[in-house]
């Protein structure tokens, strides 16, 4: 009998799933449409290298170093995974453009104690809302349009000169559509149209300035050949272009005179240039709505809003009181302003030279 009935063989025993739980797999939650490219991912790591056909198994080829993926993809799928590694398009980016809006500091204060890849990066942030800022730009303040306003005014101020007897408009502002554009129109003997940026001759400036001040009237005498609205469309495109290399080179600054008047605080240089990037990028931000919006009321309230925040993200960030944060936001504020104005006149002497 006992040859007939072989005893079973023993099975390991089963781990028992703990109380509460059960052992059917768990529904998956549901992922949105900007997440759907990590999960259509092109990475092939278990084919072998297109290059070199290495076998090894990995997402880089450890022979070439080329990395293993699909190159016969769809647009859109690139186009996903192009956002997917460069802007962390997951649950990333809505959390760090909630966080720089509605969360005055936070930004900040989470990549200082470490917590860094639940946010989008502070630099990759500040250049994307930069980039975007000077993308919409060049559409608002539409250099051709410009041309052709400045264009209309001195038709204008032709026409009541010539009603009014010669030499009534000898003297005068450029405006374009309501807007002084900041240049001068000047009619010489000749009756032609000069533009003067204010450049003095060279003889009246220190010697040191000397040669720049001979470059800049020559700049000057570059655009004087050229007619009025063409010339103020060349200098509105240039500073365009020139723009946001001086805004970069003005943030370290930024970051230098929060350094100063947080001294006795402690911090590295690199805290206070984080922050600056954090505030710069929520400033573009800002004034990007505010080109497209054109709403006076809404502008102006995000312009307050603006202010606020900044006082508010000093306030958290640096943890002194509400006076003493106010005391030295005042100071950051026009120590910013004055490096604003010698920014400006730097990227417009940049302007003059470079046309």
């Amino acid at each position: 009998m006992t040859d007939l009935f072989p005893p079973r063989p023993t099975l390991p025993p089963q781990p028992t799933p703990p109380l509460g739980t059960s052992e059917a797999p768990q529904p998956q939650p549901r992922r949105r449409w900007w997440q759907r490219a990590v999960v259509n991912s092109r990475k092939t790591p278990d084919r072998p290298c297109l290059n070199c056909g290495d076998e090894t198994v990995g997402h880089f080829c450890p022979q070439c170093g080329q990395r293993k993926a699909d190159v016969r993809v769809s647009l859109r799928r690139m186009l996903m995974e192009v956002m997917e590694d460069q802007l962390s398009v997951n649950s990333a980016l809505p959390r760090t453009l909630w966080a720089l809006v509605f969360r005055p500091g936070h930004l900040t204060r989470e990549y200082v104690q470490g917590r860094i890849v639940r946010y989008i990066p502070p630099f990759r942030l500040y250049l994307v809302s930069s980039l975007l800022f000077f993308v919409v730009l060049p559409f608002i303040a539409d250099p051709g349009e410009l041309q052709r306003e400045v264009e209309e005014g001195i038709r204008a101020d032709s026409v009541r000169e010539a009603t009014a007897g010669p030499g009534a408009v000898r003297d005068s502002s450029i405006r374009a559509g309501g807007r002084n554009v900041g240049v001068r129109v000047q009619r010489g003997d000749n009756n032609n149209i000069d533009l003067n940026m204010g450049v003095k001759d060279t003889l009246k400036v220190p010697g040191p300035l000397r040669p720049l001040n001979r470059r800049l009237l020559a700049g000057e005498k570059r655009l004087n050949s050229l007619p009025p609205g063409e010339a103020i469309r060349t200098l509105t495109e240039t500073f365009e272009e020139n723009a946001p290399t001086g805004v970069f080179f003005m943030m370290p600054l930024f970051a230098f005179i929060l350094k100063l008047l947080y001294s006795r605080r402690k911090r590295f240089y690199v805290e206070h240039f984080v922050f600056a990037l954090h505030v710069h990028a929520f400033a573009f931000l800002m004034f990007t709505l505010m080109m497209v919006l054109r709403a006076g009321w809404l502008n102006a309230a995000m312009g307050a809003w603006f202010v606020i925040a900044l006082y508010i993200a000093m306030k958290r960030v640096y943890g002194q009181g509400w006076f003493r944060t106010l005391l030295k936001f005042v100071i950051l504020g026009w120590a910013y302003l004055f490096i604003l104005m010698v920014g400006v006149m730097v990227t417009s002497v940049l302007t003059v030279l470079s046309v």
